[in-house]
């Protein structure tokens, strides 16, 4: 017992040891670009102004995907970011699956208690450094195990080819609804955004493998629809 304490206290610590140097600066800064350098990987520093955080910009020289850290709170916002994927129009958003009482609320046939969620779920999304424009409840996806669906007119099925998939699933075992990955299609192509506590470097190298799979999943499964 008293084992298992001191181990939840050691990671506790080693949590804030890590959120203590991200918000001290130059420390963090050589922590990252040692742990970028070491991946084979890029960074880039953009200092914080008057309307913008400071963030961290990670990236791979022989990929076109890019990786922003920036302070959220007690931990960081990752944002992981590729062109591939691109919608020709419009704005999919794939955020975690909705408890049994929201799915009640929504088929319930209240307009106010849909307003209520949807308004819910935008708020969450914002909390990820992303407000979804109007974008709609896709109602079809509101019990589906492999998340609730925001989407344009028209794009509901956008991402049909990624609900399901294993990466997915596993980038949400062991985290609350709060640190889970909400990915997003849009007319830019294809994101991955999550918040949460920096425990070790591998949190940016698991962001990454996250997108990447991603983005090869959805190259080889989204031509049964489009």
């Amino acid at each position: 017992m008293w084992f298992a304490g001191v181990l939840g206290f050691a990671a506790i610590l080693g949590t804030a040891i890590i959120i203590w140097a991200l918000r001290r600066g130059r420390g963090a800064r050589d922590a990252l670009q040692d742990y970028a350098e070491a991946q084979g990987w890029q960074t880039e520093f953009v200092p914080a102004t008057h309307s913008s955080s400071g963030m961290t910009v990670i990236s791979d020289p022989n990929d076109t995907w890019t990786l922003r850290v920036l302070p959220a709170g007690n931990g960081c916002r990752y944002e992981w970011v590729c062109s591939s994927g691109a919608l020709d129009e419009g704005t999919a958003v794939l955020g975690p699956p909705l408890p049994p009482q929201a799915v009640k609320m929504m088929r319930s046939g209240n307009g106010m208690g849909k307003a209520v969620l949807k308004a819910g779920l935008k708020h969450t999304f914002g909390a990820l450094g992303w407000t979804p424009r109007d974008l709609n409840v896709d109602e079809a996806s509101a019990n589906h195990p492999g998340g609730v669906v925001l989407a344009s007119d028209g794009q509901a099925r956008a991402m049909d080819a990624l609900r399901d998939a294993a990466e997915v699933k596993m980038a949400r075992v062991g985290k609350g609804e709060a640190e889970q990955p909400v990915i997003i299609r849009d007319t830019d192509g294809l994101r991955a955004h999550r918040v949460g506590p920096l425990r070790s470097m591998n949190e940016l190298r698991d962001m990454v493998a996250l997108g990447t799979a991603l983005r090869t999943n959805f190259k080889t499964e989204t031509a049964d629809w489009l």
